[in-house]
């Protein structure tokens, strides 16, 4: 992973008003808890973005009738959650495909997918 972000963001009338970013690079990221965003169902939105590069270390050795093939990135996701407390209000997973015909992607893959929250968050919502 070359990059990671969580960010919760205020829409009006399809503009951004404000945004709180929360990276994700590291092994074991925290559960981050947004405040001081003035949100109501209409207007919040999650957004992840990230960047992430399979380069295979070493390639064995194939048989004499394949001629040719690719490694790559074909699809990645990342799943949200949002919590009051113990309980889990909303989830689901957010999918970003590499779309060139089933030919994985060997080049950075470069993924930034939104999703309208339909819960108006409480202090203390994560």
């Amino acid at each position: 992973m070359q990059y990671c972000a969580g960010k919760m963001k205020r829409i009006v009338n399809g503009w951004e008003k404000d945004t709180v970013e929360a990276g994700c690079n590291a092994t074991t990221a925290t559960s981050t808890s947004w405040t001081n965003l003035r949100l109501t169902a209409s207007t919040m939105q999650f957004e992840a973005e990230w960047k992430s590069l399979f380069q295979p270390s070493g390639m064995p050795t194939t048989p004499y009738y394949i001629n040719r093939y690719s490694i790559g990135v074909i699809a990645a996701s990342t799943d949200w959650s949002m919590e009051r407390g113990s309980t889990i209000l909303h989830q689901g997973t957010l999918t970003c495909k590499h779309s060139n015909n089933g030919s994985p992607n060997t080049s950075i893959q470069d993924c930034t997918i939104n999703a309208m929250i339909p819960e108006e968050p409480r202090h203390g919502d994560r």
